[in-house]
C-alpha cells in the first residue's frame, strides 16, 4: 500500500507499508506551502500549493542502495 504524508508548510513524503512496517521511499525537500498532493502513478506524483501553483515532482527509481 502506498500512500503520501502532506505537511501543510514543507513538504510531502511517500510511504509505502511493507512486510508490518511503514518506510519512506521518497521525500520532496523544497519548501511549498503545500495544499494538495495527488499520485499520477507509481514514480510521479502531483503537488499544488497556496499561490496556485502546480508542479510534479518523480520518483528516483534508481537510488542508492543500502549498502551504499
Amino acid at each position: 500500500m502506498l500512500f503520501l504524508v502532506l505537511s501543510l508548510t514543507q513538504f510531502f513524503i511517500c510511504l509505502q507499508y511493507e512486510e508490518g512496517a511503514i518506510k519512506e521511499k521518497a521525500r520532496d525537500y523544497n519548501a511549498n506551502w503545500m495544499s494538495a498532493v495527488e499520485i499520477l502513478d507509481g514514480d510521479i506524483y502531483l503537488g499544488a500549493e497556496n499561490n496556485f501553483n502546480l508542479f510534479t515532482v518523480r520518483k528516483k527509481s534508481e537510488g542508492a542502495t543500502k549498502k551504499e
